[in-house]
């Protein structure tokens, strides 16, 4: 399809300049949208995306600007610049308010989720996110796909759900999860079926149910492979080698979340590249090759800091904590203070379940350095936390 888009674009080019000939060549901008987004955005998506821009400008088409800022919201969230994002996604709300179109006001309420999902909000998903699928629920439009080739809903859905379930709400954010997927089945919308699988496999991963990541994950992969969608592959990639690393099958886990984060680099989507190096960390710590998992975890945090990823950050500095192989007081002392960093970053962020694998990976590690009373302290703090969540695995 980006090819034909492409084509029609060169055809109207070599046409005489005319409002109507700029109107349809907007109009193509418009439709190239999703098919730029479901390849992860190859080469030249950004100058696409900024020249349908300009064009709305030019012909004051206020629908079609909010849409084509609608499009560099997204891309913006998505390869790195999640500030950058999250202005483009208040412009849209601002304006689709200004001109009172409650479809572009859905849809701008959906990319500001989208935004703070990127800058790792999780609080502000979910609080803008609710409001948004009430309304859609009150105004009976779950099934609408608001010109954006796409469920609207089933993707507000996903997303408040996946950051419901890591804010500690287990049950409350898979149900949500599960009603997204279903609505996304009943209108066939592949792109978000697949991508829900994906975050259900990463909530049950960090949950630490080994075989349901699995399923989810391969259900994902099937899903978009299918479809020839590539955004979102390397979510489920991720997960489906999370969940072997859970059920202790170490190399096949390796191999797998390497594969994810070639796909991760190709789609130039940084706090995926981070999310790739930490879980690898983790299994090549399994396998005791500490080295090659330091140097992981340290290229999370590289990447963490530039793409302002708060989430996966928390990860990297657990690890490295929990890596420090001398005992002397001044190294022990500072292993210490990057785990307790990496729990303040998911506990500043509210995200409960993260929270309680750092307060695991704390008590593991005062433990090995012989304080057990505090070590037993910690592990009391991770099991309130998943009581609290109801999480028993």
């Amino acid at each position: 399809s980006i090819g034909f888009y492409k084509e029609a674009i060169r055809m109207l080019d070599a046409q005489p300049e005319s409002v109507e000939n700029k109107n349809k060549k907007l109009e193509v901008y418009l439709m190239m949208r999703v098919p730029l987004l479901y390849l992860s955005y190859p080469d030249g998506s950004l100058e696409i995306l900024q020249n349908g821009e300009k064009l709305a400008q030019e012909l004051g088409d206020e629908e079609g600007l909010v849409q084509m800022q609608f499009g560099l919201s997204i891309y913006h969230s998505t390869t790195g610049h999640p500030s950058l994002g999250l202005e483009y996604a208040e412009k849209c709300f601002n304006s689709a308010e200004k001109i009172k179109d409650f479809g572009l006001m859905a849809q701008s309420a959906g990319q500001v989720c989208v935004a703070y999902f990127y800058t790792g909000d999780a609080a502000k998903v979910v609080d803008i996110g609710s409001k948004a699928m009430h309304l859609l629920e009150e105004n009976h439009l779950e099934k609408d796909f608001f010109g954006l080739g796409f469920s609207l809903y089933s993707g507000i859905c996903v997303l408040c759900g996946y950051q419901l379930a890591w804010m500690g709400r287990f049950k409350e954010g898979t149900d949500i999860l599960e009603k997204g997927f279903r609505n996304a089945s009943e209108v066939n919308d592949k792109f978000w079926m697949g991508f829900a699988h994906g975050m259900y496999a990463s909530v049950t991963h960090t949950a630490g149910y080994g075989e349901s990541t699995i399923m989810h994950a391969q259900e994902g992969i099937k899903i978009l492979e299918e479809a020839e969608i590539s955004f979102g592959l390397d979510v489920a990639w991720l997960e489906l080698g999370g969940g072997y690393y859970l059920c202790g099958e170490h190399e096949k886990a390796i191999v797998t979340v390497e594969k994810a984060l070639k796909l991760a680099k190709e789609g130039g989507v940084p706090i995926l590249m981070a999310w790739c190096d930490c879980f690898l960390a983790w299994t090549l710590r399994a396998t005791g090759n500490l080295g090659r998992a330091r140097e992981c975890a340290e290229e999370a945090l590289r990447i963490t800091q530039e793409c302002n990823g708060k989430a996966p950050e928390g990860a990297a500095r657990v690890l490295l904590g929990s890596m420090a192989e001398e005992r002397t007081p001044a190294i022990i002392e500072e292993a210490e203070r990057q785990i307790r960093h990496g729990i303040s970053i998911w506990e500043d962020r509210k995200l409960k379940l993260w929270s309680a694998v750092g307060y695991l990976h704390l008590g593991e590690f005062l433990a090995n350095v012989g304080r057990k009373e505090e070590a037993l302290e910690s592990l009391k703090k991770a099991e309130t936390l998943y009581q609290a969540m109801d999480i028993t695995s």
